[in-house]
């Protein structure tokens, strides 16, 4: 039996990959691939991450386990499929994954996706801010591309590939086609796996909105998902598509600047070691040198990306309308 991990990264596809393969899971098994589910749901993946790569995992994560196991047993695939973006982090834990994993074949592959650096910190914050007051400032931020791609490499050598999430490098510039493509290509005879959900990126307004929630509601600093935090963006959220209004969350050139200032070094790399290049980075541009008085030094959202002020009290508005009018 051959097994494939999807470690990640956060931010590249990894819901869409997920859900899809979870969806089409049983035309998967009907060509000897099992991607294991919690009944109706797809596994939980951060409990997977945590079974795989925890030295002692909580009782949760050991049922991921066992009934990864079952699952096997019971089906006999000719391929195991797994998926967290997760792992991809636990660069210490890689001989531990490759021990776990190895109980169950010598033929692993990791796979792992790679976003461009702009894209991928402005979608990190405004997940961080789903669950807390606080962001990682561009200052302090820092991918950790070369890190964590070395580490993988040196424990799984030719058996890890690395790919930029970018549509020129995906097939048919879908992510979940393209990790079929890969490994499975005969299942895409019929068509495309993919189902089409993903995170989608909120306005800017509703994000600032939302952490200002938190900021007065939850000042604690703890990263806590809550039902009325998760309420309150999705009602802004629909209010906002159905109005046909909000900003696109775009970075401010101070930020811009900050990023690229602190990342070119390990995208120069990246892209001479391992061949990974984003092609929404000039690389001949990349800053050098910058003071550190000159870094972006954010600490809510409306400091990275433009928040038009009218909007936002639009949109609170229209959302006290619709609760006086309930």
């Amino acid at each position: 039996m051959r097994v494939i991990v999807h470690i990640g990264t956060g931010k590249a596809g990894s819901t869409s990959i997920q859900r899809s393969f979870h969806q089409h899971r049983d035309t998967l098994l009907d060509h000897g691939i099992l991607f294991p589910s919690d009944g109706e749901r797809p596994l939980d993946h951060r409990l997977l991450c945590e079974a795989l790569t925890a030295p002692n995992p909580s009782p949760r994560a050991q049922a991921v386990v066992r009934n990864i196991g079952a699952a096997v047993e019971t089906h006999r695939p000719d391929t195991l499929l797994l998926s967290s973006e997760f792992i991809c982090y636990r660069t210490a834990r890689a001989a531990h994954l490759h021990s776990v994993l190895g109980s169950y074949s010598d033929d692993l592959r990791i796979l792992m996706y790679l976003r461009e650096p702009i894209g991928y910190y402005r979608s990190q914050v405004q997940q961080q801010l789903k669950a807390q007051p606080w962001l990682t400032p561009p200052s302090e931020w820092c991918p950790r591309y070369v890190e964590m791609v070395s580490a993988w490499e040196r424990e799984f050598r030719d058996a890890l590939s690395v790919v930029a999430f970018q549509k020129s490098d995906l097939h048919r510039g879908s992510v979940v086609d393209d990790v079929a493509h890969r490994y499975f290509p005969q299942v895409l005879q019929k068509g495309s796996l993919d189902v089409g959900e993903s995170n989608v990126s909120e306005p800017a307004e509703v994000t600032a909105l939302v952490q200002n929630y938190i900021s007065v509601n939850y000042p604690a600093r703890e990263r806590v998902f809550r039902k009325d935090v998760k309420q309150l963006r999705e009602t802004l959220t629909r209010i906002a598509s159905g109005e046909g209004i909000g900003t696109r969350a775009v970075l401010r050139d101070t930020v811009l600047r900050t990023i690229l200032a602190r990342v070119g070094p390990e995208l120069t790399e990246l892209k001479k070691a391992y061949g990974i290049a984003f092609e929404a980075i000039d690389y001949s541009a990349l800053p050098v040198d910058v003071p550190a008085s000159e870094f972006s030094q954010a600490a809510t959202f409306a400091d990275l990306c433009s928040v038009d002020p009218a909007v936002s009290e639009r949109l609170i508005n229209l959302m006290l309308a619709e609760l006086i009018g309930a």
